[in-house]
């Protein structure tokens, strides 16, 4: 209709006042209508194998074109580089992202420095707790509220080649760190694969889940402590975090990391190796034992493998004896959203975050890229874990699924873990140098912490 309108020279001569106004009123009133989208930045590291995100952030611009417009602001792949890159944005009051991909094990840290929504009554009033797995929910939770969405979750488990297992006369997959040695040195014998086992070793948060892992599958731990939304999940709380890595079932997983190192079947730059290199020393036939993570999976039977998917078998971690509880370490991702972030964006940001979390995206990304659901039913999807072969072993190791110590200054930890486990490698300390090194040094933190807090 504007296309008819008069000049507005010839337009004063011919009406009033009054008119002019109501006419003005309208163009106004045409320009609202017509506002720019709402613009959220997500922020998460690559997307390492197939693809899955962009597709999504793709799909969810497109149902909500004019309304909601997401854009993906790429940081580390490495987790604990990819932490200190939104630390230093947090630190500064003005990130530039409003909705962001947190590492399972940060939701203390980031609730504590009040870096991110408290999302407990938008969690109530749209989801039920009993739909996600325990360990999914027990993530996003931190002193009796949810700081979070349950995005993927993630299992560590013993990848292995079958075909070479039969090849050199064994039935079953080993069950013990001394079982792995003893199958790896028969294997590199018949000239089945150059290395037996292939770890992620490297100084960095990776290393930390395999040394949580050595300690817990010969019954040791490193950290108790209460931090779950306890009367949501009916788990009895402890009141304050208690180190109890110094006893002889930490130090015998700790021996066991150090005869395999010692016994040959490993690579001699295990020390390098973090998920992609391990990954391509298995995916190329160059070793017939790998720990690494479910997600793992897509990239390992990609396009450039030269094993197949049906020459890989999964099993439980190895532990230090038969009778054992074979523990894995929990990985996974949450989605956040920023306390920085105007309100406007924060309503954004919940619908895309309950987008990339519903159903229909879980089953995507599981089935495309390998990614494991926190959704509870779809572990009881036949249909869906046909499609996800990966998924369906997972239903197994979840249950005894563990976090690296659950603590607010994890993140002070972690290098301090990663330390000792470098320095075990490298032939550095002994496995008892190591255990009482990390009691220190761990008490200290938290008693550092508890001090500061009493002070204030």
């Amino acid at each position: 209709m504007f296309h008819q309108l008069l000049p507005i020279a010839s337009l004063r001569r011919q009406v009033s006042l009054p008119l002019l106004v109501m006419l003005a009123l309208l163009l106004v009133g045409c320009s609202i209508s017509n506002e720019d989208p709402v613009e959220i930045v997500f922020a998460f590291g690559p997307d390492d194998g197939v693809g899955t995100i962009q597709p999504l952030i793709d799909q969810f611009n497109e149902a909500n074109k004019g309304q909601i417009h997401v854009s993906w602001k790429q940081g580390s792949r490495f987790s604990d580089a990819f932490y200190h890159e939104l630390k230093a944005e947090f630190e500064s009051g003005e990130p530039q992202f409003d909705v962001v991909g947190t590492d399972v094990i940060w939701t203390p840290t980031f609730a504590s420095k009040e870096w991110v929504e408290d999302l407990t009554q938008r969690f109530f009033d749209n989801h039920n707790p009993s739909d996600y797995l325990e360990t999914a929910m027990e993530s996003v939770s931190y002193q009796f509220k949810v700081w979070g969405m349950p995005w993927f979750t993630d299992a560590s488990m013993l990848y292995y080649r079958k075909d070479l297992l039969r090849k050199s006369g064994f039935a079953y997959p080993p069950a013990t760190w001394d079982e792995v040695i003893a199958m790896s040195r028969k294997i590199q014998e018949d000239g089945g694969a150059e290395h037996g086992y292939v770890f992620q070793g490297a100084k960095y948060e990776g290393g930390v889940t395999n040394l949580c892992e050595f300690i817990w599958n010969a019954e040791g731990d490193i950290l108790l402590g209460d931090l779950y939304v306890a009367a949501t999940f009916d788990v009895d709380p402890i009141d304050s975090e208690v180190v109890v890595i110094d006893s002889d079932a930490s130090r015998r997983g700790l021996e066991d990391l150090d005869k395999l190192v010692k016994s040959g079947v490993v690579p001699t730059d295990i020390n390098t190796l973090r998920e992609k290199e391990a990954a391509a020393y298995f995916s190329q036939g160059k070793a017939a034992f790998m720990r690494s993570w479910a997600s793992s999976f897509g990239y390992i039977v990609g396009e450039d493998s030269r094993v197949s998917s049906d020459q890989i078998g999964l099993t439980a971690l190895p532990t230090s004896g038969r009778r054992m509880t074979p523990y894995s370490c929990l990985g996974g991702w949450n989605l956040m959203i920023s306390v920085f972030s105007s309100p406007e964006k924060k309503e954004a940001a919940w619908k895309f975050i309950d987008f990339m979390t519903n159903e229909q995206s879980q089953k995507y990304r599981a089935v495309k890229g390998g990614y494991l659901p926190s959704l509870r039913s779809l572990y009881q999807d036949h249909n869906f874990l046909r499609k996800a072969p990966v998924a369906d072993f997972a239903r197994q190791v979840i249950p005894v699924c563990k976090e690296r110590p659950r603590s607010p200054y994890y993140m002070e930890m972690s290098p301090v873990i990663s330390h000792a486990f470098s320095r075990l490698l490298a032939g550095q300390w002994n496995p008892a140098e190591a255990v009482e090194d990390l009691d220190i040094k761990l008490s200290e933190i938290i008693d550092r912490h508890q001090s500061e807090v009493a002070t204030n």
